[in-house]
């Protein structure tokens, strides 16, 4: 472990908010002047190979780093575009994966997506205005 990826792992855990390569870089520059993107990028390539952190794909989206080490899924905002982590039990929309013979799984990796609470709040309370609008006018 250098202090490089050090530098780059305690701020991946101190975000908690999934951060892409690039915004990264730009936390670690606040911490230290010197760092460059390559330096960012070699560091994440190999904490993520020692398993110190996960790589989030969601969709088409730039890759997000995650410094939990507990085994959960990822819910995707569409509205704010945030990223929560979530317990599988949770977040199981379905049945659990029934794997055929002889398959073995390494890890599983499940995102969801939709609305947080929040943004749902939010939702709820523009379509419950529009509704309002349009009853008045006899819609």
């Amino acid at each position: 472990m250098t202090s490089r990826r050090r530098q780059v792992l305690e701020i991946l855990m101190a975000a908690a908010d999934h951060p892409t390569a690039s915004e990264l870089f730009v936390r670690a520059r606040e911490a230290c002047a010197g760092v460059s993107m390559a330096t960012v990028y070699n560091c994440l390539e190999a904490l993520a190979r020692n398993g110190l952190v996960r790589q989030v794909h969601i969709a088409r989206d730039a890759t997000r780093f995650c410094a939990n080490p507990v085994d959960h899924a990822h819910f995707y905002c569409e509205a704010c575009g945030r990223v929560f982590d979530v317990e599988y039990e949770k977040a199981r929309p379905g049945p659990a994966v029934v794997l055929p013979a002889g398959f073995h799984a390494t890890h599983r990796e499940l995102s969801v997506r939709g609305r947080c609470a929040a943004c749902g709040r939010k939702g709820r309370a523009k379509a419950r205005a529009a509704w309002g609008r349009a009853k008045r006018k006899g819609l």
